[in-house]
């Protein structure tokens, strides 16, 4: 099963469309998370069945990264106690895929042809979350919720869960097969 699967069909965006975080790092990707539609959620973990390559399960960063907007969206709306700092949000660096990125898969990863693009999408998806918070913080909800909903968010949300699929595909074709060791 492809990766593509991972993505809701009404979120794909299409490959030249535009070129995650809590308030304590790494929080982000084990914090609950309030769900909204079963759309917004994403397929459930039994349609998407974790795809590790490289070291990262890619399956679980695109369900990561799709669960920013209902996150996003109970923070605004106040449903959820949680508090987000923009400071911490718009930072690509304190999620898993962030981790990796700056880590072990670009060390490892970075040369090939869809890291450099989800690299640079992948901030620009945590700078934009970050100013949804950052204009809530501000007082001016009407704008964090259009920002969310109309502005880059969404793209930047679409074409990260499309680069993380691409890459899953370059990942494993690079990535030799694990070879049994001999018996004794």
């Amino acid at each position: 099963m492809g990766l593509s699967r991972c993505i809701p069909e009404r979120r794909r965006a299409p490959a030249a469309a535009v070129p995650e975080p809590a308030a304590t790092p790494g929080a982000a990707d084990a914090a609950p998370v309030p769900t909204g539609t079963a759309a917004e959620a994403g397929p459930s973990s039994g349609d998407c069945a974790a795809m590790i390559a490289g070291g990262l399960d890619f399956a679980q960063a695109i369900q990561a990264h799709q669960r920013w907007t209902a996150r996003l969206a109970a923070y605004l709306g106040g449903s959820v106690d949680e508090v987000l700092d923009h400071r911490i949000v718009c930072r690509d660096d304190q999620c898993v895929l962030g981790r990796w990125i700056h880590g072990a898969g670009g060390r490892s990863y970075g040369r090939l042809p869809s890291f450099a693009p989800l690299q640079a999408c992948h901030a620009r998806f945590h700078e934009v979350a970050g100013e949804v918070v950052r204009l809530h913080e501000q007082g001016t909800p009407l704008r964090a919720g259009d920002t969310l909903r109309n502005g880059r968010y969404p793209q930047y949300s679409a074409r990260v869960q499309r680069l993380l699929a691409t890459l899953h595909g370059e990942v494993a074709a690079a990535t030799p097969p694990a070879r049994d060791l001999p018996s004794r």
